[in-house]
């Protein structure tokens, strides 16, 4: 049996606009939306500054459609 890994990992950030939800040609639900991520950091002086990452994700089905009921612009995205 071969051994499977799992890797998870939570998102939390806002997006960057409302989720884009469309129907495939077989009438499955897909959303598309990006959270942006902020990381804090400091330099070798001790001067703080922040870093945004853009994170494209893509939702299918039941979940596609409850993100383009509620992912709008600004808003909180976790997970």
């Amino acid at each position: 049996m071969a051994n499977i890994g799992v890797n998870k990992v939570f998102l939390i950030g806002n997006a960057g606009r409302d989720a884009q939800v469309k129907s495939t040609s077989g009438g499955k639900s897909v959303a598309n939306f990006s959270p942006a991520i902020n990381e804090g950091s400091r330099d070798k002086v001790g001067k703080s500054g922040q870093r945004v990452e853009w994170v494209r994700c893509v939702a299918w089905n039941k979940l596609a459609e409850i993100a383009g009921k509620y992912l709008s612009k600004g808003r909180l995205v976790s997970h």
